[in-house]
């Protein structure tokens, strides 16, 4: 009996282990030299991660063991950069035969900007700036100025390729107050959404009286982004009730959300994604203005963190075409430790096993930065079985010893019972 158990428990544990994998696997190109590597997770890799903190995620050494590993998530960018834009006093009227300024754009793209002496002088309240030198879009203003008197005003930033058609790229406050020696400037103006830079911008206020500062500078200022965002298209599923679905085919790390609705339109959305089929839907964006008109279009939203749901719904403000759902993500890395023997395998997806914690960025920080890995072509490794949850083997042996234990009481009872009875002396 106690020789049935053990193979029992023996085979039970030999199925728990040979089930215990993932479903895909990559190689990794490694230098022998390095001590740990980093590698930049693909499409690929996305698609086959199961949970959405990417715990299913790991790297194997030659013996099939793992070895300190985790997700680094890239800086969205390191280091300001700050240039110098041609600044221009306008009127606040957006009519071109009322300006007291007569701009055009020269031979080489730059603007030119000559006053009219013929006209009489109205307030110059719009700042209007040459931004045609920027290589990229700037995610910031940032002005100085002298001012005896201090100011508070709220500003719309728009951009123009043409000087004629102007579209809104966000809006803010300029602030100077000062009082018994203190101080409270506010001197930044954000610029949301991002891709091309426009040529022009221009400030205007929101009280078309307010009188400018001496303005003394205006920078524009941007970030040296490491890794651009990478943009995957969806396209729409329209839902009985009027609504749009889309589904992602990944975890992936969504940040940036666009949409392209094809032709001109100008409608409001509320954005909402789940994990799951089952699961609630939860608003991440509850009243998103998107429009298209001419080549004035909207421009991207951020969100605060990172989203690695798989479904996404809009639910439209007013009767339209169905638009494409852009979501927008950075790779991320997996960093690990060169232990044991190469050459190491990245595996992913698994409902059975997880990677362990390890203290990796501590280790990564002290040591410096890893090497840089490559993977190779994917391949199948258990497939569909690691996409299956696990059994509690530990459960279902505890319990077959049980019955078993019971089986052999059973059988020892029967065997007593049928046994004839001794005549007593």
């Amino acid at each position: 009996m106690r020789r049935m158990v053990f193979v029992l428990l023996a085979s039970l544990c030999g199925i728990a282990a040979a089930s215990a994998d993932y479903a895909r696997q990559w190689p990794i190109d490694t230098d022998a030299r390095a001590a740990s590597h980093a590698v930049e997770l693909t499409p690929e890799v996305y698609a086959s991660v199961q949970h959405a903190d990417l715990r299913d995620l790991d790297v194997l050494d030659a013996d099939g063991r793992p070895v300190p590993a985790g997700i680094v998530r890239p800086p969205s960018s390191s280091s300001e950069r700050r240039r110098a834009l041609p600044w221009f006093r306008m009127p606040a009227t957006t009519r071109r035969t009322d300006w007291q300024l007569m701009a055009e754009v020269d031979a080489d793209g730059h603007l030119r900007v000559e006053r009219l002496p013929s006209q009489t002088a109205q307030p110059a309240t719009t700042l209007l700036l040459d931004a045609t030198a920027l290589d990229r879009r700037p995610h910031a203003l940032e002005l100085d100025w002298r001012t005896d008197t201090g100011f508070d005003a709220g500003y719309r930033i728009e951009g123009s390729d043409d000087f004629e058609h102007w579209y809104g790229l966000g809006r803010g406050r300029l602030v100077d107050i000062r009082e018994k020696g203190r101080a409270l400037q506010l001197r930044r103006l954000t610029i949301e959404g991002g891709g091309k830079p426009p040529r022009f911008l221009r400030l205007v206020p929101d009280d078309p009286t307010q009188a400018l500062p001496d303005i003394i500078s205006v920078e524009a200022i941007s970030t040296d982004t490491r890794m651009a965002p990478r943009w995957l298209t969806l396209p729409p599923r329209a839902d009985g009730d009027g609504t749009y679905e889309f589904r992602l085919d990944g975890r992936y790390p969504v940040r940036w959300i666009d949409l392209d609705t094809g032709g001109n339109d100008a409608r409001s959305w509320r954005l909402q994604s789940r994990d799951t089929p089952q699961a609630h839907w939860v608003d991440r964006i509850s009243h998103w203005v998107v429009y298209r008109v001419g080549t004035g279009r909207s421009p991207a939203r951020v969100l605060d963190t990172p989203v690695r749901d798989r479904y996404w719904r809009l639910v439209p403000e007013g009767e339209g075409d169905a638009p494409s759902l852009r979501l927008g993500y950075v790779p991320e890395r997996l960093v690990f430790v060169a232990g044991g023997r190469a050459p190491y395998t990245l595996v992913a997806g698994s409902l059975r096993v997880q990677r362990e914690p390890r203290p990796v960025q501590a280790a990564i920080d002290a040591a410096g930065p890893p090497a840089i890995a490559q993977l190779g072509a994917s391949g199948a490794r258990a497939g569909e079985a690691a996409l299956s949850p696990a059994r509690d083997w530990k459960t279902w042996g505890l319990w077959a010893v049980l019955a078993l234990g019971v089986l052999a009481v059973g059988g020892f009872a029967l065997r007593v019972l049928r046994e004839p009875a001794r005549p007593v002396d």
